[in-house]
């Protein structure tokens, strides 16, 4: 190979070295900073719960939380949908006075460009 080649190559190696390097330290002090900043009084208070009781919610009441989430994302979506075709149909059927003068602006300049008369040329 030749040694502008090799060169070209190991900067390579070097920048991408160089960026993960960077995105490792920058990962390891996060997890510094997260360390000595917690509260400790969180620490203790999610150390004294167990994780797998909720403390919020029954058990057997999740199921209807879930299927009343579940019929409150398809009404929402219903009606998304509803509103979205409704305007939709109803943009597509009307123009406005100042969109009507601006296409009909646009298309006669359209055409005076081609029926230009030649100078002389």
């Amino acid at each position: 190979m030749s040694s502008t080649l090799t060169s070209a190559l190991l900067i390579t190696v070097l920048g991408m070295g160089l960026v993960f390097v960077g995105i490792l330290l920058l990962w390891g002090m996060m997890i510094l900073l997260v360390r000595f900043i917690k509260d400790p009084k969180e620490a203790v208070e999610t150390a004294a719960i167990p994780s797998d009781v909720s403390p919020e919610v029954p058990d057997t009441a999740q199921p209807v939380h879930k299927k009343r989430a579940l019929a409150a994302a398809v009404a929402v979506a219903m009606l998304m949908r509803q509103s979205t075709a409704s305007s939709q149909a109803e943009g597509s059927a009307t123009v406005s006075p100042w969109q009507a003068v601006l296409r009909a602006g646009n298309m006669s300049q359209r055409v005076q460009m081609f029926n230009r008369k030649n100078r002389g040329r």
